[in-house]
């Protein structure tokens, strides 16, 4: 299947999900945390790592107000370029719910600094060291997710179906290049080189993987809308049973479907850069 345009679609695995446990990087905001909503509504735990404490507190409030049958969620602290955060968050979950079936590396942020600009230090007049914070989060944050996640996987033996499934949010500039986001599209290349250089590592320890990729960078045309249909494309990828669908690439285009980026590219169908470059 190469696009999705009717959302059911991406539910119709749903019954998978339910009883795993799932932990979320980035679930306070965006689309990480509609996953969060998502994944608890179809009966998932979830556990939650961000440093925006209201926004995290928030959704896991809404999540723990949900019918029976959900899911529960809890959030934990969590910087996700701390590796010493990220190991306490995994730590957490297995003590609350018992172990981790879905990972999904939702933490990110959009470009921080203009890389045409240096700032001078207002005590000596030299120039400062950029700042890479968005490498740091987007790319690093998600290594570090993945790593711990093929730690931590393998450890949950409870189902009768293993379910096993990193999910990496990630942005349609990966395929392309855009001016006047230099730092965040090279952590989406990078992301995306990871995603595809890693599957071999994770297959062999019965662990699939899958990359959504969304149209808009933070802050550049978001809406509540993208935000669902992407977190949407996370749930439809951590349940998929096809095993031809591991390592697969997905991403929410401008008109509202999902398509599979690979098959796009051979068939040369892959479109042009998303409009928020003309901003």
């Amino acid at each position: 299947m190469t696009t999705i345009t009717d959302d059911e679609e991406l539910f119709r695995h749903a019954a998978r999900s339910r009883g795993r446990v799932v932990l979320i990087t980035g679930g306070a905001a965006g689309p990480a945390r509609h996953a969060a909503w998502t994944f608890a509504k179809n009966g998932a735990n979830v556990v939650i790592g961000d440093i925006f404490a209201p926004g995290a507190q928030d959704i896991v409030d809404t999540i723990n107000r949900l019918p029976p049958g959900s899911g529960k969620a809890f959030w934990k602290r969590c910087d996700v370029t701390s590796w010493e955060d990220q190991v306490a968050l995994f730590e957490c979950a297995m003590t609350r719910f018992g172990g981790v079936d879905i990972v999904i590396a939702g933490a990110r942020v959009g470009e921080t600094q203009s890389f045409g600009t240096l700032e001078v230090s207002e005590t000596d007049g030299k120039l400062l060291r950029p700042h890479l914070k968005t490498l740091s989060v987007n790319l690093t944050g998600a290594i570090y997710t993945t790593q711990l996640a093929l730690h931590y996987l393998p450890k949950t033996r409870n189902q009768t179906e293993p379910l096993k499934y990193v999910v990496l949010l990630g942005f349609l500039a990966s395929w392309t290049a855009h001016p006047d986001q230099e730092i965040f599209v090279t952590s989406q290349h990078g992301l995306l080189g990871f995603a595809r250089s890693v599957q071999p590592t994770l297959t062999l320890n019965g662990i699939r993987i899958a990359t959504v990729q969304s149209t808009c960078p933070p802050g550049h045309g978001d809406t509540d809308l993208t935000f669902r249909k992407t977190a949407n494309a996370m749930f439809f990828c951590a349940t998929n049973p096809d095993p031809n669908a591991n390592g697969s690439v997905w991403a929410l285009l401008q008109n509202g479907t999902i398509q599979r980026m690979e098959e796009a590219q051979e068939r040369g169908s892959l479109g042009g850069p998303p409009a928020y470059t003309d901003l």
